[in-house]
């Protein structure tokens, strides 16, 4: 499984005291069956949940779902 890991970005709270560490995970899904595409992501959910990260958004993108892009964010430290 090929993953992308984009650039992390940081971002204030509006009440200025909590710093998010935001963070994307990228994969091709255009010839995954349900199952492959399940197993796909729980493998990135688990290894991002260990180190502490939250989805907030995930997308499937281009012609036919053929990407998978995940949102993650954690507080930073």
């Amino acid at each position: 499984m090929v993953l992308y890991c984009g650039i992390k970005y940081y971002l204030c709270s509006e009440k200025g005291s909590i710093m998010w560490e935001y963070t994307t995970v990228t994969f091709n899904s255009l010839f995954d069956a349900e199952k492959t595409l399940k197993r796909k992501s729980d493998r990135v959910f688990e290894q991002y949940g260990k180190d502490g990260w939250e989805l907030v958004n995930f997308q499937c993108v281009g012609a036919f779902g053929s990407m998978m892009v995940f949102v993650f964010k954690r507080e930073k430290k």
